[in-house]
This record gives C-alpha cells, sequence and structure tokens, in this order.
C-alpha cells in the first residue's frame, strides 16, 4: 500500500491485526510503515486502546464483555440484552469514525456451524434491506474468538409497547405505528425474507424530528429466505427446533411447517391485538407452562380471542389503566375494541395462512382506512359494513359538499382577518373577499377532481386557525354564529376529527333551540352530522338514542310519512347496521320500501325525499344479507339506472354501480361484473384523475382481478361484451322488478 491509497481500509486491517499473534501483528506494521507510515501511526494508536482487552478481565461472570473492552475498532458501552443466538451490546465505533452502534455478537454457548449460517444469513437479509423501518447494517466481523458479530444502528428507545404506554398513544396513533411496521415488514418480503421473530421486543421506536415516535423492526438474527442470499449456505431446520418466540409465532411456524410471509402477517396480528386490548390473545403463562408438544396446538385449543373478549378478562385495575394509557374510559375503550376495528387481527391471525391478509401491505392498507373510516378488506364479505361505511362517507358530506364547506370556512378566515386588521380600509377589504370568492368559485369543480391529502392539510392549517381564533375571541365572531361553527363542524368530520365536530356541531344546536328543535331542513341536517359525529367516536349506543330521538321529534314536526322523517329513520337503520343489528334495520328498510311503493303507486311524489334512491339500494342489500337474489338484483338494475341518468359523474354514483359489480362477482357474473367495474375506474378516473386516488386503486385492483378470472390480458375485450356497455335489464328469467314484498 502506498501513501494516498483511498482503497485503504483502516478498520478492516485493525480487523485483521487484532486476530494475529503479536509476532505476526509487528511484521505486518513494520511492513505497513514503510508503504505508508501515517495509517502505521493510527493503527498502532488504534491497538495501544485495546490494552489487554482480549486477556483476561474482559467479562463478567456470566461471560458478557465489561464496559471498556474492545472488539475490534467498537469500544463495549453496555450489555443491551440477549437472544437465542446473540449478545447485543451498546458500542462506539472508533477511529475515523466516531458513532453509537449496536454490536451483535453470536454468543460463546451456540457456536456452531448452524449459528454461523444464520449470522450470515442475517448479515446478508439485513444488507437487502434500505427502509426506514428497519435497523440498518454497518457492517460485520469475526472476533478474535472466531464469534461473528454484525453491528447494526444502535436505536435508542423503548420497545413498541412501552412506547406507546409511556406516551399515552390513542387508537389512531397505535394504528398508524402498527402500519408503519406491515410497511417494513412487507419491505423485507419483496426482498424474498421472512422475519420469523416478530415480538413487541423486537419492534423498538426512536423520536423524529417533530418529536413523534417511529417504529424500526430490528433482529432479523432467525430470519428465513425465501431465495437463495448470497454467500450463504441453505440448512434445514431441525424438527421441533423451529426458531422464534411462541407466543407470536404462527400455528404452522409452531408445527414446524413450510412458512411464509402469511407468518409474518400472524405474528403482526398477535402484536396488533396486545397493543390495542393491552394484552396478547394468549396469555403468557400459559405459554410459559406448556411443553413443547402442547405449544403446537395452543392456538388450536385456545382459539384466538376477540379484542374485547382479552380486554374484558383482565382485572377491573388492570383494565382501568389500559384505557388511561389509551386516553380513554374503560366504557369507550370497550366500545372501540368491539367496533370494525377487531376484524383487522381477526383476519390477521387466521389459522389458515390463506384465510389471513395477502401481504403485510394489505394489512397496513386495512389499518389506514380504519383510521380513515373506510371499509376494511376484512369485511369485505359482510354486506353492512359496505352500506353503512358507504352511508357514513356520501350521505350529506360527500367531496364536493366538504370542499363547498371549506371554501365558506377558509372565507370566514378572510373576513376576520379582514375585520381585524382592516378597519380603516373596509371598502378594499371587501374587494379582496370578493375577489377571493370568484377565484374559488372557478377553482372548486377543478379541486373535487384532485387527489386530497395535500388538500387536507391545507385545509386542517386554514380551519385550526379559525377554531383557534373563534375561541380566543369569541364575540368578534358573534355575528357570525351559528354559521361558522357549523362549517368548522362540517370540516373537522371531513378531516376525521369527530371530537371536535361534536364540540362545534353542539354549539350550533345549543344557539337554535337545543336537540329537539327540527322544525328546519336544515335543523335536522345539523343533527345528522352531529350523530355522525358521535358514531365516529365508537358510542353506537349513544348514536341510537340521538337517532331515535331525532326521528321521533320529525314525525311530530312533519309527520310519519314526510321525507325528513324517513330520513331519520334511515340514520336510525344504519346504527343499527354499525352494531350488527341486522333484524332492526331490516325491518326499517322493509318499512320504507313499502312507503316507497306506496307513494309511486299514488303518484305522491318524492319532493320531499330525493334520497329515496339510497333506500332502495339499502333495502336490496337488505335482502341480499337474507340470501335473496332475483329481488334485489332487479332493484339494483332499476335504481342504478336513475343516478346515470341524474347524476352525471358523482361519488355516490361510482359507489353503488361499484356494490352492484361486487354483487354480480358474488353472483358468478363475471362477465358483466367485470364491465361494470371497468366503467366504475372510467367514471372514477374522470372525477379524481389518474394518480393514485384511493378509489381509483380500488377499482383497478377489482378490474384486475376479474381480468383475472375469466383470462384476458389487461383491456381485453370481454367476449360477449363486445362495446363495454352496461346491461341495465335482468337477464331472461329473472323480471321481477321487486316491488312484490
Amino acid at each position: 500500500m502506498t501513501a494516498g491509497d483511498d482503497s485503504l481500509d483502516l478498520l478492516a486491517v485493525f480487523g485483521k491485526l487484532l486476530r494475529l499473534s503479536d509476532a505476526e501483528r509487528s511484521d505486518e506494521l513494520a511492513e505497513l510503515s514503510r508503504t505508508n507510515p501515517e495509517y502505521a501511526r493510527e493503527l498502532e494508536s488504534l491497538l495501544a486502546h485495546t490494552g489487554d482487552d482480549h486477556e483476561a478481565g474482559t467479562r463478567d461472570e456470566d461471560g458478557r464483555y465489561l464496559p471498556g473492552v474492545h472488539v475490534d475498532a467498537y469500544r463495549i458501552e453496555r450489555f443491551i440484552g440477549a437472544g437465542g443466538m446473540g449478545e447485543v451490546y451498546e458500542a462506539t465505533e472508533i477511529g475515523t469514525v466516531s458513532r453509537r452502534v449496536a454490536l451483535k455478537v453470536m454468543a460463546s454457548d451456540v457456536a456452531n456451524r448452524t449459528a454461523e449460517i444464520r449470522f450470515a444469513i442475517e448479515r446478508q437479509a439485513m444488507a437487502m434491506l434500505e427502509h426506514a423501518g428497519v435497523a440498518r447494517l454497518f457492517g460485520g466481523g469475526v472476533t478474535e474468538e472466531r464469534r461473528p458479530y454484525l453491528v447494526m444502528e444502535h436505536i435508542d428507545g423503548l420497545p413498541l409497547l412501552e412506547a406507546c404506554d409511556a406516551a399515552n398513544l390513542g387508537l389512531r396513533d397505535r394504528l398508524e405505528l402498527m402500519a408503519k411496521v406491515c410497511d417494513a415488514v412487507h419491505h423485507a418480503h419483496l426482498r424474498g425474507i421472512v422475519h420469523r421473530d416478530l415480538t413487541p421486543w423486537n419492534i423498538l421506536t426512536r423520536t423524529d424530528a417533530d418529536g413523534g415516535i417511529e417504529p424500526v423492526v430490528i433482529d432479523f438474527g432467525v430470519a428465513k429466505a425465501m431465495v437463495e442470499l448470497p454467500g450463504c449456505d441453505p440448512f434445514k431446520t431441525m424438527e421441533g427446533r423451529e426458531p422464534g418466540t411462541p407466543a407470536y409465532m404462527s400455528p404452522e411456524q409452531l408445527n414446524g411447517d413450510r412458512i411464509g410471509p402469511a407468518s409474518d402477517v400472524f405474528s403482526l396480528g398477535v402484536i396488533l391485538h396486545e397493543l390495542l386490548a393491552g394484552a396478547p390473545p394468549i396469555p403468557r403463562a400459559v405459554w410459559q407452562s406448556a411443553d413443547a408438544a402442547t405449544r403446537r396446538s395452543l392456538w388450536r385449543t385456545h382459539g384466538v380471542p376477540s379484542l374485547v373478549g382479552t380486554f374484558d378478562g383482565l382485572d377491573e385495575a388492570a383494565r382501568t389503566i389500559i384505557a388511561r394509557d389509551r386516553r380513554m374510559g374503560v366504557t369507550a375503550l370497550r366500545q372501540a375494541l368491539r367496533s370494525d376495528l377487531a376484524a383487522i387481527p381477526a383476519a390477521a391471525n387466521a389459522g389458515d395462512p390463506e384465510a389471513r391478509y395477502g401481504s403485510a401491505s394489505a394489512m397496513a392498507a386495512d389499518l389506514r382506512a380504519a383510521i380513515d373510516s373506510r371499509p376494511l378488506e376484512a369485511l369485505r364479505h359482510r354486506r353492512g359494513h359496505r352500506i353503512r361505511t358507504f352511508i357514513r362517507r356520501h350521505r350529506g358530506r360527500g367531496i364536493p359538499v366538504a370542499l363547498a364547506g371549506i371554501v365558506a370556512v377558509s372565507m370566514i378566515a378572510i373576513l376576520a382577518y379582514e375585520r381585524a386588521a382592516l378597519q380603516r380600509q373596509q371598502d378594499l377589504g371587501v374587494q379582496r373577499l370578493e375577489g377571493m370568492l370568484e377565484t374559488y368559485d372557478l377553482l372548486l369543480p377543478e379541486m373535487s377532481r384532485l387527489e386530497q391529502e395535500a388538500e387536507r392539510q391545507a385545509i386542517a392549517r386554514i380551519v385550526d386557525r379559525v377554531d383557534a381564533a373563534r375561541s380566543r375571541s369569541p364575540d368578534m365572531f358573534e355575528e357570525l354564529e351559528p354559521g361558522l361553527s357549523e362549517r368548522l363542524g362540517v370540516a373537522f368530520l371531513e378531516l376525521g376529527r369527530p371530537a371536535e365536530a361534536e364540540l362545534a356541531l353542539r354549539r350550533v344546536i345549543d344557539r337554535s333551540g337545543g336537540l329537539d328543535a327540527v322544525d328546519t331542513e336544515a335543523g335536522f341536517v345539523v343533527r345528522q352530522r352531529l350523530i355522525s359525529a358521535v358514531l365516529d367516536q365508537d358510542r353506537p349506543a349513544e348514536a341510537l338514542a340521538l337517532a331515535l330521538r331525532t326521528t321521533r321529534n320529525l314525525g311530530v314536526r312533519w309527520g310519519r310519512d314526510h321525507g325528513l322523517t324517513n330520513r331519520g329513520r334511515e340514520q336510525v337503520a344504519s346504527i343499527h347496521e354499525w352494531m350488527d343489528e341486522f333484524e332492526q334495520a331490516d325491518r326499517i328498510y322493509a318499512e320504507l320500501w313499502g312507503m316507497i311503493q306506496d307513494r309511486e303507486a299514488s303518484g305522491v311524489g318524492f319532493d320531499d325525499w330525493p334520497e329515496h334512491h339510497t333506500i332502495r339500494v339499502l333495502y336490496a342489500a337488505s335482502l341480499i344479507r337474507r340470501g335473496e337474489r332475483t329481488r334485489p338484483e332487479a332493484i339494483m338494475r332499476r335504481e342504478i339506472l336513475s343516478p346515470y341518468r341524474y347524476e352525471p359523474d358523482g361519488p355516490g354514483k361510482w359507489n353503488t354501480l361499484r356494490i352492484f359489480g361486487d354483487d354480480l362477482e358474488t353472483w358468478g357474473e363475471y362477465a358483466e361484473a367485470l364491465a361494470v367495474q371497468r366503467e366504475v375506474l372510467r367514471g372514477r378516473v374522470r372525477l379524481y384523475g389518474e394518480d393514485g386516488h384511493p378509489t381509483c386503486d380500488s377499482s383497478r385492483k377489482r378490474v384486475a382481478r376479474l381480468e383475472a378470472r375469466l383470462g384476458l390480458e389487461p383491456g381485453e375485450p370481454i367476449p360477449g361484451w363486445p362495446d363495454e356497455s352496461v346491461s341495465w335489464n335482468p337477464p331472461e328469467g329473472r323480471r321481477d322488478d321487486g316491488r312484490n314484498d
């Protein structure tokens, strides 16, 4: 080597020197002094720091390295923990780079060929992973005792469960953290790596620049490669020696069967269960007391309890602590654990790997859908879930309505600013306000076609500023009430912040005569939104009581058969569906269907009840739920025609048609289902644009699934459907129009 040779790896040479005898080391240093004296001096300085660390006095009574001991170019700071294969230390890298690292050294009592292969697999696996949610690998080597070691990113934070409880994170934040864990695991799966030992202790946390918590997956020590890894010899796991932590292992992993990504998905489900309910599905004491043979059958004999079942199985003091850690009351947490959210860990923990989420990414998508109150893939077969999610997201507060409300809130913010800052230039302020209104009027149609996330963030900032200003100076905004609070309530609902929406909407109701004042349609709509805000906080019993009270008052004020009263009944039915009380919901839908038939027979019309088309679709859904096909199919064909005539390009139209397409697929009408879903996709792309809107993505998946089922290439014409049009008439033999109940 020569001075200035950039290829010289100081630390690599240092590690090599440490493994040599004293005589060999002296010869190497002498040779290096002749060719590169500067590097030789640095290496001699490093070697001087090692002292006699590799001699006596380097280990404690348990055989672990003592603080201050050097392992190659790393100074041990403290022992962190030990696993089945190695010991982990916090260490400082010395020399040209100084940084804290995690040093994982193979345990001396497991030093064998299998352990060496596992270390090689872990090193190669981590080298393949580049994700913010996976600890980085810096390097590795072999100690003087011929024990392999890995040098990894040091994560200075608590394990996942402890971090969430220490920060008192609510359910939404816990779901988002778990979604990020799923993202990291999916990244590994895409590169052919199955972790096999996902536990709450192998998911550490760190604090980001904004003070938030970010998860990091560590310890790929027992990872399984689904592809051949360079430099790693394959091996087979001995029967009964399948590595991992039993309480978080899938049934197939416990049995020593062939595993894949579905096994990690099962582990993620167990972690999520504990993250939400405060305890694992099967108590750790049960696992600890069971022998190997018993552990293999525990999931089958015990089953996976529901979230609320686990929670209710704890004593009162534990439930109180768990609820407090999640910033909730015990009753509120129990209701949340009984909601649709419970379907996510249940799907991840299905006994059959084929019945679980198809990927960790799919599980992450459902976690984020739960956060946003969107339909869950885990509940795709539950008609009530699809319908009630459809109702919640598209009745009375669709995107165009929401944006109109947001524009109004923005204008209020501008008006408030003008009143405070430009009192002496009132005319100029009004002119500016009118100019802004004209601009928004021009932009509004285009805004509804754009992906919403960036806009939602900007909207959230506007809303927060207006609400904060109103709280600080209520007198200044007095003449704008109650319209200001109503628009704030609508905006908070659209932003997924129902608690703040509830406060704003209750202010409106208090100013307009209280809960029982339903003298106008606008007053009823405010109460509908309040009920939605309460329901969005997983308080269905309270929401149902409010809906029944509102409907009763509507009947007194407007009459039993009035459209507003019927809209109140519809909301009552949707809450029953939310609570899985389908018999009560079906009874209401049948009653409303009868009213529709009576109006059509008498020619009364629907001027006071423009939403009657929604009831037709919901009634068809209730018939499907009861096992019928002919009548609901006829109703759906007839009622979908109306949105096509009267709603050129609205979200509700495409959601209704998408539901019909799902029904056709369920009934085995794959060709027509594909024609319908292609039409939905084209409509949604026109509405939202090409770039990644969630509903467009879900439509693309439906189209791809049906094309594959029919053996078609992407975009290939459907046999028998040359013009790609949708048939609105029932096939021969199914002409019942659904009128006879």
